[in-house]
């Protein structure tokens, strides 16, 4: 709430619902893989250092390229994309 500067937890779940309800207006219902299967996304250092502190709980775990944007990187199973 802070980082958004929402004043009270009952804005900011009226903004949550607001952004939802006009998400699925515009039929933005997609689910986006990168987001709902990786164990993490973001800068390539920012992953390494997630995957660096999760430690043994993700083994197997490789750093991949996101498809389709620039310079973000995900945390995947092995079997997803290309490796770095």
């Amino acid at each position: 709430m802070d980082l958004l500067k929402i004043p009270s937890i009952m804005e900011l779940r009226q903004l949550h619902e607001g952004w939802i309800n006009g998400a699925l207006a515009r039929g933005e219902q997609v689910r986006e893989s990168n987001w709902t299967e990786s164990v993490a996304i973001g800068s390539r250092d920012f992953v390494a250092d997630i995957k660096n502190k999760l430690g043994v709980r993700v083994k197997g775990r490789r750093i991949l390229a996101t498809a389709g944007t620039a310079g973000e990187t995900t945390l995947c199973e092995p079997q997803a994309g290309l490796e770095l």
